[in-house]
Formats: structure tokens, sequence, C-alpha cells
């Protein structure tokens, strides 16, 4: 169980997790064949659209849920590279919580403010294999130029045809890194990607700096020390960078 959060809004949302997590979610590592069922069980939710929207080089199928019908557009995906599993539970228990709990911080209007989109596992043969890179051997985090991979053409499609204001690129902290020079290891750590070798700071970027802050404050009651923020040096072939460009935050 979780330490009561000072912040209502956010002890409230750890209490649900801990009534309503999806217990065979719980393990070391995803395949597909751990999550079609739950995702197949989302996307019987009236308020879910669910769309497959490319294939890995398997044939196995790449999904999209979406919520909501708002103007300010959402997208996240998981398990880009196929070893990392865990925000592929997290995005899955909170889609699950969304729809059938009320939270009580959370505007009841709320999706007709916002639309959100998750690709929960956009590496399938990758997590098949628990490797970081897909199929073919490619690391789809570094495909962004030249999308050699049909799952790195897939997420791009995603970008160009949905546009997203805010973009969530997840995957897992690797443990070697710490958390600054505390010596403390990093359970999570945030970017907000550079378009630019500069580093140029726009509104956009701006908007994901300050999204950040504020879950970085949120998480600090249970993370102290083990907050990092990763490395901002601009990426030419990265998918983070180049959405960056886009736009989105």
């Amino acid at each position: 169980m979780h330490t009561a959060h000072p912040h209502v809004p956010a002890n409230a949302i750890a209490s649900l997790w801990d009534k309503h997590h999806t217990d065979n979610l719980n393990r070391a590592h995803l395949r597909f064949s751990d999550i079609s069922q739950v995702v197949e069980q989302l996307a019987q939710h009236d308020a879910i659209t669910s769309s497959v929207v490319g294939h890995a080089c398997s044939g196995t199928p790449i999904t999209r849920l979406t919520v909501g019908s708002g103007p300010l557009i959402l997208l996240a995906w998981t398990q880009m590279h196929g070893d990392e599993p865990t925000a592929t539970a997290a995005v899955l228990d909170w889609l699950h919580i969304l729809l059938t709990q009320q939270l009580p911080s959370l505007d009841t209007n709320w999706q007709s403010l916002v639309t959100l989109h998750v690709i929960p596992m956009l590496n399938p043969d990758g997590a098949e294999n628990r490797t970081r890179v897909n199929a073919q051997g490619i690391d789809i985090n570094r495909d962004a130029k030249a999308l050699q991979t049909p799952e790195g053409r897939v997420l791009w499609e995603q970008v160009q045809s949905l546009k997203p204001d805010v973009a969530f690129n997840l995957h897992d902290q690797n443990p070697y890194y710490t958390a600054g020079e505390t010596g403390e290891t990093a359970t999570i750590a945030f970017l907000a990607p550079a378009f630019h070798v500069d580093k140029h700071v726009d509104a956009a970027r701006l908007r994901a700096k300050q999204l950040i802050a504020c879950m970085a404050d949120a998480i600090q009651h249970w993370l102290p020390r083990h907050i990092g923020r990763y490395d901002d040096t601009y990426s030419l072939r990265s998918f983070g960078d180049n959405i960056a460009a886009t736009g989105a935050s």
C-alpha cells in the first residue's frame, strides 16, 4: 500500500490503483500474448475505439486505443524497445481506471476536453524475444529518419495523421543511471527532447518542461532522491527529437 500523498488527487489515484490494477500484468516481462486479452477487454468499453494501425515484421498487429473527443490531442506509446515493459502495464491500468472509476479531481466532462491515443506495445516482436530491437535487429527509436522498420513507419504515420499536441514516448529506466550526482539510482527519468542541436526552447518544449515539473513534483512523495533528468543532447535519428520538431510537446 502507498503512504498517503499530501496532494489529495494524487492520493486518490494511488488508492484506486491499489484496488483496481490488473493483476495479470504484474510480470517481470510482457509479451503480446500477455496483454492481448486486456486490450480486447478495454476495446469492448463503449468509450474506447480500438484500431489496428499497422503490423510488426512478424505480422503481429499494432493496436491503438482511443478515448475522448476533445481538442487537446495526446499520443502515448510503449515498448518501442521490446525489453521495456513497465509502461505497457501502466497505460493499460490507467485506461482501465479512467473508464471504470470516478476520480474526484477529474472534470466529469474530461472526454470532451482531450483525445487520448495509446499504442500499448509498438514493438511486439522485440517483446516476444525480450530484446531492445525489432525482428530486423534495428532499434526503432533510432529509425525516425530512415524509417526502415514497419513499426517506425507506423509511429511516424500516427504522428503525421493525429498531429498530437503532447506526445509521451514511454520507456523503462536503466538502473545503471543515477539521479544527478547523488549516487542514488534513478527510478524514473524525464526528458523534454531538443528538436535542434542548439537545444532551443520554443512554446511546445517549454510546455513539456512544465508538464515534467508537475509530474516530478507529484511523484516526489514516493520517489525522493530517485528522479532523474535525462541528457537532452540533440539526437538526429531519435523519434522524440523528431516528434518535438513537429510542434508536439
